[in-house]
């Protein structure tokens, strides 16, 4: 109990950090704060690889030695690699546990915070303020690290913003499977990163995908073209398709509150303004920002599965921190501030209240 109250703490100190970084940034030097990205990304990929707290950090301790190392203890390199595609969890993870060996699981945690986060420092780099996109993105994810393996497929994602050419995006884009089976469709929302859809067309692609993913869902079609698939396998026992919502009122709060609140907050206080199109990289996270709406609703409605719904959401929104870091920048002053950073604590409030829930109830 001491122990996560005092890393509860340690979050929060994380937090008011990232706040204070925002209301200073246009005081601050930019390449003072590229250096502060880079510091906080190497401190905050070690703390994370010593934590505690964390709903699946108990599962994750038990899978490393039993499932990722416990791998190659049957295995030589050369011939574990040859069966990695056969294994139950994604082939990357049981690759970093050869090379860290059994004890080696802080290591495994650290690497895990620690790509994804220095991806969106890269991306924080290039912009003119790096501070406001960085701590955007820490503020959003800090309770996400949690998911450990979806948050480091997060890394492949992202890495997929940077090339030009739509096709190497979608191949850099794949190595999200290496990391997460279950967020492998994906790669089609960075197919699509640079269509300018109509309402007319982002409306009949949502109909379209929400009785896509009833028929795959509901009648089992993934299981009959790949039965075998570890995917499959992976998808049918982990989730029961078409469960039901969440019998916890502060789970449904948990689950709905980023995908509402985030929906609301980019209608209402982003200004789209003429930059959205002549920057790049804003373009295409306000495109794939859209498609993390049509995802979220065709799982919810097609798989009626709010726990998918809520990882494709999160997964393909991560983008998003660019939005807000680029309101920051283009709003200095302190009440425009204090609103988009009030909107982002609130998102830490939500996911520790539920913590909290579940490690004293």
């Amino acid at each position: 109990m001491l122990r996560m109250a005092i890393e509860l703490c340690i979050a929060w100190l994380i937090i008011a950090i990232c706040v204070c970084m925002i209301l200073r940034g246009d005081q601050i030097d930019r390449n003072d704060q590229v250096r502060y990205c880079l510091a906080m990304t190497f401190v905050v990929s070690l703390l994370m690889a010593f934590r505690t707290l964390g709903l699946d950090i108990v599962g994750y301790e038990r899978l490393y030695p039993n499932e990722f190392c416990g791998y190659w203890a049957s295995h030589d390199f050369w011939s574990g690699l040859s069966q990695l595609s056969r294994q139950q969890y994604e082939p990357i993870h049981y690759l970093i546990a050869f090379f860290t060996g059994p004890n080696g699981f802080p290591i495994y945690l650290a690497i895990m915070a620690f790509f994804p986060q220095a991806v969106v420092c890269f991306i924080s780099s290039t912009r003119n303020n790096p501070i406001y996109y960085y701590c955007s993105f820490l503020l959003m994810y800090l309770f996400q690290f949690d998911v450990t393996r979806q948050f480091f497929a997060t890394g492949f994602y992202l890495l997929s913003l940077l090339p030009k050419s739509v096709l190497i995006s979608v191949f850099v884009s794949f190595g999200i499977g290496l990391a997460h089976y279950g967020t492998l469709a994906t790669p089609l929302a960075v197919a699509l990163k640079k269509k300018r859809m109509s309402q007319v067309g982002i409306l009949a692609l949502g109909l379209s995908a929400i009785i896509a993913v009833y028929f795959i869902t509901h009648s089992n079609i993934l299981g009959m073209l790949a039965p075998n698939s570890a995917y499959f396998q992976v998808r049918s026992s982990a989730y029961e398709i078409g469960s039901v919502w969440s019998d916890s009122l502060l789970k449904t709060i948990e689950i709905f509150f980023y995908p509402v609140s985030s929906l609301l907050f980019f209608l209402f206080f982003y200004r789209k303004d003429e930059n959205i199109n002549e920057d790049r990289m804003l373009g295409i996270a306000w495109n794939l920002n859209i498609l993390s709406y049509v995802f979220f609703f065709a799982l919810l409605l097609g798989a009626q599965n709010d726990v998918l719904a809520y990882r494709y959401h999160v997964m393909i929104s991560a983008c998003s921190f660019l939005l807000l870091g680029d309101y920051f920048d283009r709003n200095q002053d302190k009440e425009y501030k204090v609103t988009g950073i009030a909107y982002l604590v609130l998102i830490d409030v939500v996911h520790t209240l539920y913590y909290l829930s579940m490690y004293l109830g």
